[in-house]
């Protein structure tokens, strides 16, 4: 049997009235070789519903979990996805539709890359607090957004996202550089990273922080 190419982890939590457009983004990319794993984490509204119908292809498979949180979510979603590449999507964002090929274009290129990354086209506020500096702020662009990460499976046999609060993908980063991984940086905004809902998981569970390397 063969394997995708890519897995997209979507974590989803009462996003019944908007998930479908960040799953029709998956849908719609020009890159084709993907599954996407939708991992509900205990939504008491009716996600399961809206996403039914996408639930026809094959490629894209909805789990649903008692709640426990976006990052044991994500992390179960890791444990099934099947493609040597893993890659993320809040519900509350969606993806151009040269997303995945843009990245996994250059990842295909470069076998020593471990893992890539790239700014985001933010709708709303840009900036979030630095967490290594207490009271100051900093824009998106200095952040790691894990929306934006394409991680090899090697990566993900030695590191996973934790728990602690906002952060969890600058956390992430650091995890995997301190493993010896290397990482880079794309200057594409392939990424739709929406901010202007009050109640978005994405700005609840804000991606703060400096880069400590970049490529």
């Amino acid at each position: 049997m063969a394997f995708p190419a890519v897995s997209v982890v979507l974590p989803t939590y009462n996003r019944a009235n908007i998930v479908t457009r960040a799953v029709a983004s998956v849908w719609a990319q020009t890159f084709t070789d993907w599954e996407l794993i939708i991992v509900d984490d205990g939504s008491n509204d009716h996600t399961g519903e809206s996403v039914r119908v996408f639930l026809a292809d094959s490629r894209i498979k909805y789990v649903p979990l008692e709640h426990q949180g976006v990052i044991k979510a994500i992390n179960f979603g890791i444990s099934q996805a099947k493609a040597e590449m893993v890659t993320f999507l809040d519900s509350d964002d969606w993806l151009k539709p040269d997303h995945l090929e843009v990245n996994l274009n250059y990842l295909g290129a470069q076998a020593g890359v471990d893992l890539v990354h790239s700014n985001a086209l933010v709708l709303g506020d840009r900036v979030v607090p630095d967490i290594t500096h207490p009271g100051q702020l900093i824009d998106l662009d200095e952040c790691y957004l894990e929306g934006t990460l394409f991680v090899r499976r090697r990566v993900l046999k030695r590191t996973n996202f934790d728990e602690g609060g906002i952060g969890e993908g600058y956390r992430f980063v650091r995890k995997a550089l301190a493993a010896g991984f290397k990482i880079h940086k794309l200057a594409s905004r392939t990424y739709v990273y929406d901010r202007s809902r009050g109640d978005s998981l994405t700005k609840r569970f804000a991606k703060s922080n400096k880069p400590t390397a970049k490529g």
